[in-house]
């Protein structure tokens, strides 16, 4: 083989080998927290996930320069002060209501390595979904964002990305069931929950039934974010056994602040003798409510005609029951409440659905 031959291979092998050892990939993906559902005048997380899937080569040093732009009709950029998920070494070179630029400032990022950022995005006004789009440029590695520059060996086709918003001004808890009953003298509350985005606590609320002042009587930690169903439960232990009658409502309340109320159920304490109470009376909207206590097993609410033909029968417990009369012909009815124990009420019910 020629001398020159020989020296053209030697070259080209070690054209390879260097560029090889300069071969980096920046990619980005971004994702809105909570389901990308944020509450109109509170905040969300936008993450950033910054990935080097480069072959051999670190990101130097004021390298990577991150661009997001959020949708200003209805959400905007968190206030600076707010902005503190950054990684170590990072910087925001500047922001607007629309949008923010970020450097990977000191931080060298390693081959196969990621970094993530959280951006605070503030909901601004209903609407949604809407698109936030982020994505990658090069600066020339001197000082944060200045000057143009490339990365060698990286795949433009992986340096954009998109995400979805929504603001809304509900606080997002599905609700299926809150209840109060007399257990051993001690008022217990229980509710269920089926989906929760962004919650973060329940408050347990009391008042007397001729009282407008409501007092908390504790406090549950919630789910934050979950599509399963929740059960809870709570004792109120501030309430002496007597034959006062109460009400109790749930407050649920996000991690923004926002919150929202349960239905009011109404509870006697009472360890002695049973209670009925039924509300409302007339019925309406088909819900009619049986409030119980210190009743026994085996208790049972049948709704009568005034002839005594059987119209609705079924088990009930101490607490709030609930009996659905959507079905049930206006009228005047007697709702018969008995147990095992020789209990014997009845109620007249008018019904007006």
């Amino acid at each position: 083989m020629k001398l020159s031959t020989l020296i053209m291979l030697f070259l080209a092998a070690v054209l390879t080998i260097t560029n090889a050892a300069g071969q980096a990939n920046a990619s980005i993906n971004i994702v809105m927290g909570n389901a990308g559902i944020t509450n109109l005048g509170g905040n969300n997380l936008l993450q950033i996930t910054v990935n080097n899937t480069g072959p051999t080569s670190s990101i130097g040093v004021y390298k990577i320069r991150v661009q997001i732009s959020v949708p200003t009709a209805i959400c905007e950029v968190a206030p600076f002060a707010l902005q503190t998920g950054l990684p170590t070494g990072w910087t925001i070179t500047s922001q607007t209501a629309g949008g923010i630029f970020l450097s990977n400032g000191t931080d060298i990022i390693p081959t196969n390595a990621a970094r993530n950022i959280y951006i605070a995005i503030t909901g601004i006004a209903l609407g949604g979904p809407s698109t936030i789009s982020g994505g990658l440029s090069f600066s020339n590695g001197v000082a944060p964002g200045t000057g143009f520059g490339s990365l060698a060996g990286d795949n433009p086709l992986d340096n954009t990305g998109v995400t979805a918003i929504t603001v809304t001004n509900t606080t997002p808890v599905t609700l299926t069931d809150f209840n109060a009953a007399l257990v051993k003298c001690r008022p217990v509350l229980n509710w269920t929950t089926e989906t929760e985005i962004n919650s973060d606590r329940f408050e347990i609320e009391r008042s007397s039934l001729n009282n407008s002042i409501w007092i908390s009587v504790g406090v549950v930690t919630a789910g934050g974010n979950t599509s399963a169903k929740s059960q809870y439960s709570l004792i109120d232990r501030n309430l002496n056994g007597s034959s006062e009658a109460v009400l109790y409502r749930l407050k649920m309340i996000d991690k923004d602040g926002k919150y929202k109320y349960s239905k009011i159920v109404p509870l006697v304490i009472n360890c002695k003798t049973t209670q009925v109470d039924v509300y409302p009376n007339p019925v309406q909207k088909g819900r009619l409510y049986v409030s119980l206590t210190g009743a026994g097993k085996y208790t049972e609410a049948t709704l009568l005609s005034l002839s005594g033909q059987v119209i609705l029968k079924r088990k009930i417990n101490n607490g709030t029951n609930y009996l659905n009369t959507a079905n049930i012909a206006n009228g005047v009815y007697i709702l018969n409440i008995t147990d095992g124990s020789g209990i014997d009420r009845k109620v007249k019910v008018l019904v007006q659905n």
